[in-house]
């Protein structure tokens, strides 16, 4: 799953999704590009907190990549 930032997302919020990914028991990987950052989301399945993740303030979208 891949977490994509606003790009007007605050460094606290891009925090404070990667601390909910852990807390959450996954792995984040984030990618800080120029205009945003997105938070690939690594172990189990991430998909069943989507709408968990959509709802975090400065969250643009997020996209699964693997439904297995």
């Amino acid at each position: 799953m891949i977490v994509i930032m606003k790009g007007t997302a605050s460094a606290e919020q891009t925090a404070a999704v990667i601390a909910e990914v852990e807390s959450n028991g996954f792995t984040p990987h984030p990618i800080y590009g120029e205009h945003i950052t997105v938070v690939a989301v690594v172990g189990g399945h991430p998909g069943a907190l989507l709408s968990h993740f959509e709802s975090l303030p400065g969250v643009d979208r997020v996209v699964l990549i693997d439904q297995s």
